[in-house]
């Protein structure tokens, strides 16, 4: 994911939100450290449907390898909550992007 997005910064791997719950995903994003501006979450339903959901963005349906980009408005991550009012800048579903890489012979 991170190539095919171009990014090449750090990644770091959080094992113990494998089997977590919103909450626990909640809780990642609140400790991320003053600077970083934002964070890619790679997981499973219903726990990221449910996160979005909890964080105030739409309902939306996320079937398997969706992606979204949720944006909120906090000054620091610690300031991250249920209420914070996420608001969905972009949302894209696998079959939207089939035959994107096709090119005509």
């Amino acid at each position: 994911m991170a190539r095919a997005w171009g990014y090449g910064g750090e990644i770091r791997q959080a094992p113990a939100l494998y089997g977590g719950g919103p909450l626990q995903y909640l809780e990642a994003l609140r400790r991320l450290p003053e600077g970083v501006t934002s964070a890619l979450l790679i997981g499973h339903n219903p726990t990221l449907e449910n996160l979005i959901w909890a964080l105030g963005a739409p309902r939306l349906p996320m079937p398997t390898g969706a992606t979204v980009c949720l944006e909120v408005e906090v000054d620091r991550w610690e300031d991250l909550s249920l209420a914070s009012a996420a608001s969905v800048r972009l949302r894209l579903e696998p079959r939207a992007l089939a035959g994107a890489n096709d090119t005509a012979d």
